[in-house]
Parts: structure tokens; C-alpha cells; sequence
């Protein structure tokens, strides 16, 4: 195998914040990431001592990816309450081609993610907390590739580049005791995810199997820690 991969990430950026009480706060900024991927991938037959070129096994992959966001986030206290509201806006554009089979895909998407916080004291040893957030997981790029990995004569693993990304909607109530010598927290969470990603298994006629990432139309997590 011939592998050329070339990878380029641009990280932009700019932050800002703005006090305006003894506890309040006023947080905004802008974020871009840009990134290429370039893979060149040849399979070659040296068996008769020459390369020989193998059909069927000759890819060239490339994807681009820009997430452009704006966020802000409004933190204060109001007596025995303190709060964090946030907001970040999500342009997203992702596109990706493979030369042989003359394949092309394109996914652009606009998110809104809010996000809350609360605290409510009791006391200076007694707090209870609740949060939510609405969050995005991306697929990584190895579930992205289509280019197949062959991992033995029956197993094929191959990413999927028309994944979309995960959406969870997270949730956390949580109570907190502290002490001069530490502190306890518990709490219980729950996410429901819409459009989680999952392996799947598909088997041809020569019992070959292929291992290749799929969405799901939803999908649920929940639990306690201490």
C-alpha cells in the first residue's frame, strides 16, 4: 500500500469579556475552524515482482470541513440564586469527493445550542445545582472515511461521510455538601440524543462483512455519579 495523507487545520478565533457587577459578567466570541483532508490511497500487487496496480483498490478521498460560531454567555447572582444563561450560533459547511468512483457528498447545517445553569444556596456548606446544555458530537474523521480498511480476507471496516452529527439535548440536577476538609456532590443526569452514531454489520454473498458507522433516529443515556 501507497498511503498520502496531507492534513491542514486553521484555528480563528476571538474572545471578550465584560464585567459589570461584583459577580456578573458578560462573555461573547467568535470561532472558525477550517479543515482539509487529502488521502491518496494505492493498493499494489507485487507478487510477479513488479507493482501492478490493484482494481478496485485505488482511492483518493478528500474532505473539507468550516464550522463558523458566535457565542455569548450572561453569568450573575441575585441573592441566594446565581445563574449562567448561554447561547452559540453554528454555521457549519462540510463537503467531500473520492476521485474513482466519482462520488461526492455535501452537508451544511445552521445550529442554535442554549445552554442554562442554576445554583440556589442554602447556606455556605449546602447547594443545589441544575444544568442543561444542548451540545453536538461530531464524527471523527475515521468514521467519515469511506475508504475501506481490509482487516482480514472476511472483515472490512469503512467510515460513512454522510454521518450527521449527534444533537444531545443534557440535563444535570445535582446537590453539594462542603466541608473544611473537601466537599460531597451527587447528582443525576440524562441526555436524549437525536440521530446517535452506531456500528452496523452488513454481510455479501461470500460472507464478507463490512463494519460501517450509521445514525439512528434517537437514542437515550442516563445516570447518577457521586
Amino acid at each position: 500500500t501507497d498511503l498520502d495523507n496531507f492534513n491542514s487545520t486553521w484555528n480563528i478565533f476571538a474572545d471578550y469579556v465584560q464585567p459589570f457587577s461584583d459577580s456578573g459578567k458578560l462573555e461573547a466570541g467568535y470561532k472558525s475552524i477550517i479543515r482539509e483532508i487529502d488521502l491518496d490511497h494505492l493498493w499494489y500487487d507485487l507478487s510477479s515482482g513488479s507493482e501492478i496496480l490493484l482494481t478496485g483498490r485505488n482511492y483518493r478521498y478528500i474532505y473539507n470541513e468550516q464550522i463558523h460560531a458566535i457565542y455569548g454567555v450572561l453569568s450573575d447572582a441575585v441573592k441566594k440564586i446565581n445563574y449562567e444563561l448561554g447561547l452559540r450560533l453554528e454555521q457549519v459547511f462540510t463537503n467531500s469527493q473520492e476521485d474513482s468512483s466519482h462520488y461526492s457528498f455535501e452537508n451544511n447545517y445552521f445550529r442554535i445550542y442554549p445552554s442554562l445553569k442554576l445554583g440556589y444556596t442554602f447556606s455556605e456548606t449546602h447547594q443545589l445545582l441544575f444544568s442543561y446544555s444542548g451540545r453536538v458530537n461530531r464524527p471523527d474523521f475515521e468514521q467519515l472515511n469511506l475508504i475501506p480498511k481490509f482487516v482480514d480476507p472476511l472483515n472490512l471496516e469503512a467510515g460513512n461521510p454522510e454521518l450527521d452529527p449527534e444533537y444531545v439535548h443534557s440535563f444535570e440536577l445535582g446537590y453539594k455538601k462542603q466541608w473544611d476538609i473537601g466537599y460531597l456532590q451527587v447528582a443525576g443526569f440524562y441526555k436524549n440524543i437525536r440521530k446517535p452514531i452506531f456500528e452496523t454489520i452488513t454481510v455479501d454473498t461470500s460472507g464478507v462483512a463490512t463494519y460501517t458507522p450509521q445514525n439512528f433516529e434517537k437514542g437515550y443515556n442516563g445516570g447518577a455519579e457521586i
